[in-house]
């Protein structure tokens, strides 16, 4: 998060018309960046695919932060709606993103600011989207505008290694920052204590029920910390 917040920051300050953020494992295709700009959005992504072509693009049509029920707040993904590229329309409308192919126009930093530096690997893009949707702004995915993803998502085991401190923290900082109502906002106590009852009957359940305090911890006190500064 802290790498992309200063990049923004840097190419902002620049005077960059359009910043466009990836990882280190996707390379986009030689006419990506084109397709983006000749549509012009003033936030947009390039829908990602495997190298053999299928898709594989995993930002939320839906990002559900009202219903309190609702288990995994991405509840339809532009992978889980259409099986083929092809089958998509040329443009679709997002509610999240992430940071691997995102593209953004300076007039939404203008107004939106950088991305959150203080989150870590999980959810600073979530977090992003977020603010831009709320300041007005609408997210597209550009069928045609192909980045192709090197790597596998594999985060099964995540939650058992320092990664899911991280994964539960960002998550509960969402829930706590944008539920859209107080159940929604009350979700991080509920899971936490769900994911104890069922985590303490064995000896890694009970190491997963530390991380899990400490996550919920540590997001409460998360906006307490200093906002994010200027870097250089």
């Amino acid at each position: 998060a802290g790498g992309f917040a200063l990049g923004v920051q840097l190419a902002h300050e620049a005077g960059w018309e359009w910043i466009w953020l990836m990882d280190d494992d996707v390379v986009p295709e030689p006419e990506c960046a084109q397709r983006l700009i000749e549509r012009g959005d003033p936030a947009m992504i390039a829908v990602r695919t495997r190298p053999n072509g299928d898709l594989v693009e995993r930002s939320a049509i839906k990002f559900d932060l009202r219903n309190p029920f609702v288990v995994h707040s991405k509840t339809r993904s532009v992978e889980q709606a259409f099986r083929v590229r092809s089958q998509m329309p040329p443009v679709l409308e997002v509610e999240n993103v992430a940071f691997e192919g995102f593209m953004v126009h300076r007039s939404v930093v203008d107004v939106v600011g950088y991305p959150d530096a203080r989150y870590f690997i999980f959810y600073d893009d979530v977090d992003y989207a977020l603010r831009i949707r709320r300041a007005g702004y609408r997210i597209f995915a550009v069928r045609d505008a192909v980045m192709v993803r090197q790597l596998e998502f594999v985060q099964q085991h995540a939650l058992d290694s320092w990664k899911g401190f991280y994964m539960f923290r960002n998550l509960f900082v969402v829930y706590f920052r944008y539920g859209e109502n107080a159940l929604v906002r009350l979700k991080p106590y509920l899971l936490t204590s769900a994911l104890m009852l069922i985590g303490l009957a064995t000896r890694k359940g009970r190491a997963r029920c530390s991380m899990l305090l400490s996550a919920l911890k540590s997001a409460r006190l998360f906006d307490r910390q200093p906002p994010p500064g200027v870097f250089l």
